[in-house]
């Protein structure tokens, strides 16, 4: 019987796509789209293409597209609330967005974003 499969180049341009972002923003609920990233950002970070590490995990049916954003630390917090939400931008796109571990923070305070990666699996 035959399976789905995706070449990893395929997969790997949704994780070029993200690694175009250029604004990483902690939020206390997922915006719906860029517009919606003011209303809910407690604190932002810019990024650079050299804070993605692209990768890939897995051989043949099962191989993915990994990236990598690397961790942030002394991300200075604009406004107070519990943070929920991670989202990446390039200035226009919402391109990525992932749930956090709930931490409360407060505005004129420091963070730490830490590593975390995006990973592209075959599809289903």
């Amino acid at each position: 019987m035959a399976t789905k499969f995706s070449d990893v180049s395929v997969l790997q341009t949704i994780t070029t796509k993200i690694a175009t972002g250029v604004n990483i923003n902690v939020c206390s609920a997922q915006p719906a789209n860029y517009a919606g990233i003011a209303a809910v950002s407690l604190a932002s970070v810019a990024v650079t293409s050299g804070d993605w590490t692209a990768s890939t995990s897995g051989s043949g049916a099962t191989i993915e597209a990994v990236l990598t954003a690397a961790s942030k630390s002394g991300v200075s917090i604009s406004a107070s609330g519990t943070a929920i939400y991670l989202t990446v931008d390039d200035g226009t796109t919402l391109l990525e967005g992932t749930t956090i571990t709930s931490q409360a923070i407060t505005s004129g305070g420091t963070l730490t974003i830490g590593s975390w990666t995006v990973t592209v699996p075959q599809p289903n």
